[in-house]
């Protein structure tokens, strides 16, 4: 975001008879940039433009995106991350209402390049379990973190389409090269899953597991009093009907 942008950006977001509800309708998305440093850092600036919807970016290498560190985080898990102190402070800006988390589990995808979460066979009894586990004490541990606040939170995933296919949906359904590289490369970064319609399954398996743990955290929040809106799940998605129309399956119509 340069500059220029800021400057628009604020001036339709200040109060005024004319934009008074664009605070609690615009938000930004705060994942890396370019003063890297830390979360916190970039939800300020997020406020200070009178908005009060921010997403951000938790995973196992929520380090190395917001310019803290080179590595990997060893055994991450979405729920210890709220330990860290700048993510904290974050999620817990008081300026904030609503907060949209880019979440990725440290069960499928401890080593930060690896999409296990995507291959069907990762899913035996035990790492489903430990998924199901992660979202579980993660929402959990969000409700106790936003106690009396009111704020809500909603867990998304990073462009369904994109991810399934090498980075591009659009480049896979339009150009044979880039899908020909595509399929000769996908077992590697997809944990030896034949092409994208393994990933289509596991996909499938990753939402559930998620849809699981996010209720499970809500019910024992709510069992044990924390009595805030419940955590939500989003769907985010790289193509409408351009995959479909190419005779080629899409996160909307084949998973959601």
């Amino acid at each position: 975001m340069n500059t220029r942008t800021i400057i628009v950006l604020a001036a339709l977001l200040a109060p005024s008879s004319e934009s008074q509800e664009w605070p609690a309708k615009v938000g930004f998305y705060h994942w890396s940039g370019q003063r890297p440093g830390g979360m916190f850092g970039g939800i300020a600036d997020i406020v200070a433009l009178n908005a009060t919807i921010a997403r951000v970016a938790i995973s196992a290498r929520t380090a190395i995106d917001y310019g803290r560190a080179g590595s990997c985080s060893p055994a991450f898990t979405l729920y210890d991350a709220l330990d860290d102190p700048d993510i904290r402070s974050a999620l817990n800006h008081p300026g904030l209402h609503v907060v949209i988390i880019t979440a990725y589990d440290g069960a499928g995808f401890a080593d930060c390049a690896t999409h296990r979460y995507l291959n069907p066979a990762f899913y035996s009894a035990d790492n489903q379990a430990r998924m199901v586990n992660e979202y579980a004490e993660f929402t959990y541990r969000l409700h106790q973190l936003f106690r009396g606040t009111g704020r809500k939170a909603i867990l998304a995933n990073w462009e369904g389409d994109n991810a399934i296919y090498c980075g591009s949906a659009y480049l896979y359904a339009i150009d044979e090269a880039f899908k020909k590289t595509c399929h000769e490369s996908y077992p590697r970064p997809y944990a030896g899953n034949r092409g994208p319609d393994d990933s289509f399954e596991g996909m499938l398996l990753w939402f559930r597991a998620r849809h699981l743990g996010v209720a499970l955290g809500n019910a024992r929040a709510a069992a044990d009093g924390l009595l805030g809106p419940p955590v939500l799940i989003a769907v985010e998605i790289s193509a409408a009907d351009m995959l479909k129309s190419r005779g080629h399956r899409s996160v909307l119509y084949d998973v959601t």
